[in-house]
């Protein structure tokens, strides 16, 4: 049989639930502790199952009594009135001394709760009544790193306004900015920076690697012009100026041909930057890069040099500057093969000229013991039953290749 303190509690739960005052005040009359009790199987305080039930009034009355706490441990009455939408019934509160700092672990301040509700009338009084707009959670986050990674920008632009501290970190090291950008809200960046953000030190490499893979060139190019660190690579080896020369645009080519300290940088697939350069005939900044301090004859992992990579490329014009700038002529491959045997297989008697121009040495054999004529003469259309060579581009770099006084077709000798 329950006792007549059981029974009164059942009473006053009774009166709550059911929005009975009067019986509640007789209730509070007699055990004035009941006011912050909490209901032991629903785990609720009066003020929350008021709420819940949308008993505002009911909800109001509690806020009458001396011995209402209006800062109650893990069923706190701002936190509850915000969540619910109880805009003036939260306003009551911090007038009447509710701290707005409040936050239970692992919860999220009222401050916050106004923000995400768009609730920014309420959030000035929070702020005027001492709500700190630097407040962190549990893992760290501002209101400000929350409302820039959800590009949340009107409460981003609030609490700017109230001096939220920009460069605050969370406990994994980045702030609101760094956020923002893995986030891909763009427009929340733009508005950041303006204001004086910077991304954190630990992830400065790693927002300019993808903010180059994410085509966000401005922020790239504004990021560079700040200082940070260009001689990086990604986590596969590639260094930044290989991934910029692959994407093809030439403002960040050229910008950092001018940042960076190591030229002599390769893709992922071990090629120089000036060999990358080099096939794609890009004249220019060939010889910008070269200017600047790039090695012409430094070999790729394969053993290619730019002017081989020219040359496999047909890149007349880049073959020929590289070659006034110092490129060695017989350099080989890792199969000992010449730029001269390139262009004897490829039949460009254009570029067999310009090389023995700059003495290119025909007698050079690869690792199969092939001369640049033989690998011509290999590549050359005969005719058939005389076995005989035709009239083509072989034929006539077969004689450039061929000392005076020998034959021309000599694959027999």
């Amino acid at each position: 049989m329950a006792s007549e303190s059981e029974l009164k509690n059942s009473v006053f739960w009774d009166a709550v639930r059911l929005g009975d005052v009067a019986t509640f005040k007789q209730q509070l009359a007699e055990l004035p502790d009941l006011v912050n009790a909490v209901h032991p199987e629903e785990k609720l305080s009066a003020f929350e199952m008021a709420l819940a039930s949308g008993f505002v009034a009911f909800a109001e009355t509690l806020l009458e009594y001396g011995e209402f706490n209006l800062n109650h441990e893990m069923h706190n009455p701002l936190r509850v009135a915000v969540e619910l939408g109880f805009i003036e019934l939260a306003e009551r509160l911090l007038h009447k001394g509710a701290l707005p700092n409040y936050r239970p672990r692992g919860m999220n301040s009222a401050l916050l709760l106004c923000l995400e509700k768009e609730y920014y009338d309420l959030a000035e009084l929070m702020i005027a009544k001492g709500a700190e707009v630097n407040i962190r959670n549990d893992k760290g986050w501002t209101p400000l790193i929350w409302a820039a990674v959800n590009g949340r920008n009107n409460a981003v632009e609030f609490l700017l306004r109230h001096n939220a501290l920009i460069h605050i970190c969370n406990n994994d090291g980045w702030n609101a900015v760094t956020g923002a950008f893995f986030k891909r809200q763009t427009k929340t960046v733009e508005l950041l920076k303006e204001h004086g953000a910077v991304f954190s030190e630990r992830f400065k490499q790693l927002v300019l690697l993808s903010s180059l893979e994410a085509g966000d060139i401005d922020l790239f190019i504004n990021m560079v012009e700040e200082g940070c660190q260009v001689d990086i690579e990604d986590s596969k080896g590639e260094s930044l100026l290989a991934k910029a020369v692959i994407k093809g645009d030439e403002r960040l080519i050229k910008l950092l041909i001018t940042k960076c300290s190591n030229l002599n940088v390769q893709d992922r697939e071990g090629n120089s930057v000036l060999s990358l350069l080099a096939k794609n005939g890009q004249l220019e900044l060939v010889s910008n890069i070269i200017e600047k301090g790039a090695g012409v004859n430094f070999k790729s992992k394969n053993g290619t040099t730019s002017l081989l990579s020219a040359i496999r490329c047909n890149q007349l014009a880049v073959a020929e500057l590289l070659l006034q700038k110092g490129a060695n002529v017989n350099a080989c491959d890792d199969d000992g093969n010449t730029a001269l045997m390139y262009a004897a297989y490829l039949g460009s008697k254009e570029a067999v000229e310009l090389l023995l121009e700059h003495h290119a040495n025909p007698h050079l054999t690869n690792e199969k013991g092939l001369t640049a004529k033989k690998i011509t003469l290999q590549r050359a259309p005969v005719f058939v039953k005389e076995n005989l060579l035709r009239d083509s581009a072989f034929r006539d770099i077969a004689e450039l290749l061929t000392l005076p006084g020998h034959f021309v077709d000599d694959r027999a000798k």
